[in-house]
């Protein structure tokens, strides 16, 4: 009901023209926009945080068209706004991770004239094989079976696990992962994942012909290179600890791992999961890193610290509705609003009251709270 109401808010909002004026009104703040992979088949179902629907985003694409979006590679597009010559609506467009449908989304964005950066965690993406944790998941999920025989897969004592509801089924995915997922042998990972399939009734083939939950593998991420695209930082492991030390092992494990395949500089970065503190900046700086995007939401401008970007994170999740809310900056202005009126409420407890207290004013912060969520 509330996706709803937000979509029909939105939709009355751009009848009305305040998306075209937002666009007049935003036009020159950067943005930016994180995806991570591709669907090939149902993962846009498993994890609609993580897949989209080829189908969507090719929407999105015609979206940007229509909008007249002018997209730009990162360090051009910064380059731009330092020099303040941004042209209207300037869009980066990421990707996260280095998932294996990356390359085709990359693909049909070049097709468009359109660059995109590409930010690869090495650990998982240099392996071409479908990633354990995920594997695990999406079986349990799409399964019909109410009880799986536990032998060979947990010595915990049981038997047999009940897996009739997605709580059990996330339980009992988190408990293989934890089990197996620390061993890092591919050969006994992927038995497991065998096993899992064939006594949940699905095919572990199946996952492996159709590229199903795979990252690029380094021959993938070589390739997507040679064609041009901006392949930058996401960390070894994925984890990108506060600690200096740690940080820069990281940073530099990252980079030992990816610029033999790039033969280019890496000098971006993406903070794991959109995680970030201003304590990380010193390892950054250290490590000649030049600019971090977050998940935060929000436009970017000459004054937005530049290992503090801020990014849109679009998935499977978002309507093409909130989409173009973004994308014409009426969400930028919402958040305008909404911190303008959170920063006069704070400024003394006296003018939070009288604010707090006018039967005006409360159902507008609700709404502005509401659209902005």
């Amino acid at each position: 009901m509330y996706r709803l109401l937000k979509r029909v808010i939105y939709r009355g909002a751009r009848a009305l023209g305040l998306f075209r004026l937002a666009w007049l009104l935003t036009g020159r703040g950067l943005r930016i926009l994180g995806y991570h992979a591709l669907s090939r088949d149902d993962e846009h179902h498993y994890a609609p945080d993580v897949f989209m629907a080829q189908a969507t985003f090719r929407r999105r694409l015609a979206l940007l068209k229509r909008w007249r979006v002018t997209v730009l590679g990162l360090g051009d597009a910064l380059a731009r706004l330092d020099a303040g010559t941004l042209p209207r609506g300037a869009t980066v467009v990421t990707f996260d991770d280095g998932w294996a449908t990356t390359a085709e989304a990359v693909r049909l964005l070049r097709s468009d004239a359109m660059p995109a950066t590409v930010y690869v965690t090495t650990q998982e993406a240099l392996s071409a094989e479908p990633v354990f944790r995920h594997v695990v998941r999406y079986l349990l999920q799409r399964t019909k079976t109410e009880t799986l025989t536990l032998e060979g897969l947990l010595d915990d004592g049981r038997t047999t696990a009940s897996i009739r509801t997605t709580e059990e089924q996330q339980v009992l995915a988190e408990q293989l992962i934890a089990r197996w997922e620390p061993e890092r042998d591919p050969a006994g990972l992927e038995a497991i994942a065998r096993t899992l399939a064939a006594r949940l009734g699905d095919s572990y083939d199946r996952i492996v012909t159709s590229g199903l939950l795979t990252m690029l593998g380094a021959e993938g991420v070589r390739t997507l290179a040679h064609e041009g695209t901006d392949i930058q930082l996401h960390t070894h492991r994925h984890h990108f600890p506060v600690g200096a030390l740690e940080a820069l092992s990281e940073l530099r494990e990252n980079r030992e791992h990816l610029e033999p395949l790039t033969s280019a500089t890496t000098e971006h970065f993406c903070y794991p999961c959109g995680r970030w503190s201003p304590e990380h900046w010193r390892p950054l700086h250290e490590a000649g890193v030049k600019t971090a995007v977050t998940s935060d939401p929000g436009f970017n401008y000459r004054a937005t610290p530049r290992l503090a970007l801020k990014r849109f994170l679009d998935s499977e999740c978002i309507s093409d509705i909130e989409f173009e809310a973004e994308i014409s900056g009426f969400q930028e202005l919402l958040r305008r609003a909404r911190g303008a009126v959170s920063r006069a409420v704070r400024r003394s407890s006296a003018t939070a009251a009288a604010v707090g207290g006018h039967p005006a004013v409360e159902p507008l912060l609700l709404v502005a709270a509401t659209l902005e969520a």
